[in-house]
């Protein structure tokens, strides 16, 4: 959402009155709060919808979504950390898919405030989820390297 809000040069409404340049008027930023946040409202679902109804500027409404969907809190990173824990290949998926979903539920675990995550950990999780035709990959990796005399 915030690349929508830069390509139409409004992201500055998420920041709030108190930063807005010097070189606009009232009015001026009326309106590009204004289109901040229809921006934003035009992509939000009517459960969300209703509990933001009513926020009045660009930056409390992205503040009260802050809180709302990616919350820095215990609860989002035990949900999350699960949902990444239980992450299987499904039959069907292709390589390409899996690892877009994988990528995905890291980069939302990586946006939580305290979340750590190193590659080793990462590509070990990832090769936990893999399925099918990669569980032998999957097992010459894990125990194919090395051979003890």
């Amino acid at each position: 959402m915030k690349n929508i809000l830069i390509q139409q040069g409004i992201k500055l409404a998420l920041l709030g009155k108190e930063y807005k340049l010097e070189r606009l008027d009232a009015d001026e930023w009326a309106d590009i709060d204004e289109r901040a946040m229809s921006s934003v409202e035009q992509y939000l679902s009517d459960e969300i919808m209703f509990n933001i109804m009513e926020e009045e500027s660009a930056k409390d409404l992205w503040e009260k979504l802050d809180k709302l969907c990616m919350g820095k809190n215990l609860t989002n990173k035990l949900y999350l950390k699960k949902q990444l824990n239980g992450l299987k290949m499904e039959e069907g998926c292709g390589l390409m898919e899996h690892m877009d979903t994988f990528n995905r539920m890291i980069s939302d675990l990586l946006k939580l405030e305290n979340v750590e995550s190193d590659d080793e950990d990462r590509f070990l999780q990832l090769l936990n989820s893999l399925s099918g035709p990669y569980v032998h990959f999957v097992i010459t990796l894990l125990f194919g390297k090395e051979t003890q005399f």
